[in-house]
């Protein structure tokens, strides 16, 4: 139940973070124990996952119908509950159009040498993973770097083993906030950061250690282009 409960919330919140601040609140408020917490935490690890699938999907061609959708439901109906799921709707079509207007910006990146030698670095997988880390840690969201990778990604400039090091850098970037949100709490309170940490830690070590088998397996189970193997055009429709 805990681990469903997890999966919802930071499903509807789009962070992992936010989901461990409030554990952290309750637990010092005294209103959970820390054992009750370990559940919803794995939980979240999951529902953090779900707008980088919506990005995937490529749900921002259809970003402004969502925007309307909600305009709508939130101006010509009466009724609360209604309106606040227009505006949730209305949210979520505003962050994916962001990430659409994102995509065409960063599109003459795939020309401009410097940063393909940047991204060609991330190859090595703790370069990518501290670069991950410390993006994350600022930005105070995985999903939304994660989103950003993809984007990345989509235009063909980004290779699946970057994309996975920088994405195991998020994992461990995320766990920040907790740690600062503990600061000053009681020994309860930090347990549940801790453990945000090592869940995170011990993530981002297993699939480091079979990196390479974990990537050749997400490749066989990853549509393949039609496009020539190897090219801009073949990367830009497989690795997001």
């Amino acid at each position: 139940i805990a681990f469903g409960v997890g999966t919802f919330i930071t499903g509807l919140t789009q962070s992992s973070a936010t989901t461990a601040i409030m554990l952290i609140s309750f637990v010092q408020a005294g209103m959970m124990a820390y054992t009750q917490t370990i559940g919803i935490l794995l939980g979240a690890s999951v529902g953090g996952t779900i707008t980088a699938q919506l990005i995937a999907f490529k749900i921002t061609e259809f970003s402004l119908l969502l925007v309307a959708l909600g305009f709508i439901m939130t101006l010509s109906i009466r009724i609360q509950k209604v309106k606040q799921i227009g505006e949730t709707i209305m949210g979520f079509g505003m962050l994916f159009f962001g990430m659409y207007v994102m995509a065409n910006a960063l599109s003459p990146l795939k020309t401009y040498q410097p940063f393909i030698s940047v991204l060609q670095s991330l190859d090595n997988p703790l370069i990518g993973i501290l670069i991950g880390t410390v993006f994350t840690a600022i930005v105070q969201s995985s999903g939304a770097f994660i989103g950003i990778i993809i984007l990345l990604a989509s235009q063909g400039i980004s290779s699946i083993e970057a994309g996975v090091a920088l994405m195991l850098g998020t994992n461990l970037g995320t766990a920040v906030t907790a740690v600062i949100a503990a600061a000053g709490t009681s020994r309860e309170a930090k347990k549940v950061a801790a453990s945000q940490v090592l869940f995170k830690f011990v993530g981002v070590v297993i699939v480091l250690i079979i990196l390479p088998y974990f990537v050749e397996f997400v490749k066989n189970v990853s549509p393949i282009s039609t496009e020539k193997s190897g090219s801009i055009a073949a990367l830009a429709d497989e690795v997001p």
